[in-house]
């Protein structure tokens, strides 16, 4: 019976090739779920790759008051930036400085509208090179590695990076962000120790970004983006 409702569905409404169905009142009961569990003064933002139809997307910023996106590669930003250009972005991985040029050749509200992450001084000073030769100043964040060790800067060079980047007038340092959706896959024991481990990390960051003067958008506290399930 089920089948046949959807098939009916499908052939009224026109369609012939594979396409998302989507139980739209549940959808919004999740995302009530997922904004009622955030913690107050929480900002959240939505992981793009994860809503790849715009519609879906829309409705998910919509309903979480999202600050903005994670958006995970050049040819993701490219279109949310032509598509949905009000968006803000954080990137969820650092791009070759070639992918960020292309995207900022084509893509006017770039500058503004996107927060790049860098992992490495050799690629902070390629962003830094790249925003003098379109003369503009970039917004950026640190990646910092939290465990997950799949990119990021370790907690123990934190500083030294930051201390880098901050003599980098192009490029405007604005938090960090620390991946770690394999917190959620650890076995009980593991799993506490590590997300103590985490937030140990996360909040020594965001102390130092603090004595140091950075902020986030419009002044306020600077960027600490988890990135990932927790």
């Amino acid at each position: 019976p089920d089948f046949a409702l959807w098939d009916g569905a499908l052939r009224q409404a026109g369609q012939t090739l594979p396409c998302l169905v989507l139980d739209r009142a549940r959808f919004v009961a999740n995302l009530a779920l997922a904004r009622s569990r955030a913690q107050p003064g929480i900002g959240l933002r939505v992981v793009a790759k994860s809503l790849a139809a715009l519609p879906m997307l829309d409705l998910a910023v919509q309903q979480l008051g999202a600050v903005g996106v994670m958006t995970f590669s050049s040819s993701m930003l490219h279109s949310l930036l032509q598509e949905r250009p009000a968006l803000d972005h954080l990137m969820g991985k650092p791009l070759p400085v070639g992918a960020a040029a292309e995207v900022l050749t084509q893509q006017a509200k770039a500058p503004d509208q996107v927060i790049w992450l860098l992992d490495t001084v050799v690629r902070a000073q390629q962003y830094a090179e790249l925003a003098q030769s379109c003369g503009i100043r970039l917004r950026v964040a640190i990646e910092l590695d939290v465990g997950l060790h799949r990119g990021g800067v370790e907690p123990a060079a934190f500083a030294a990076l930051l201390t880098q980047i901050q003599q980098m007038p192009q490029l405007q340092l604005e938090g960090l962000m620390g991946y770690e959706p394999h917190l959620d896959k650890l076995p009980s024991p593991l799993r506490k120790r590590s997300i103590a481990a985490v937030e140990q990390a996360l909040r020594g960051a965001a102390e130092l970004l603090k004595q140091r003067g950075i902020t986030g958008p419009q002044g306020a506290a600077p960027l600490v983006n988890t990135g990932g399930s927790l």
